[in-house]
């Protein structure tokens, strides 16, 4: 497996994970009322968004290095 490969799966484990925590998170506020835990959700949310756009612009400057680009 390729460094470029595994750095992918990473990210995508984070923005899982980010994602559940602001489940939990949310859930928590739900139930203890809890103005830290709606800010934690929200954290958790942009953290994800983040890490999702990292990875696309990841993902196309990886594809644009490989040779792809048509011939002119």
């Amino acid at each position: 497996m390729q460094l470029v490969t595994v750095h992918k799966v990473m990210i995508s484990a984070s923005i899982g994970a980010s994602l559940l925590f602001a489940l939990w998170a949310g859930w928590m506020y739900g139930h203890a009322d809890s103005r830290s835990h709606l800010v934690l959700a929200v954290v958790a949310v942009a953290t994800a968004a983040a890490l999702v756009i990292y990875l696309r612009r990841f993902s196309r400057k990886q594809g644009r290095g490989r040779g792809t680009r048509k011939s002119q």
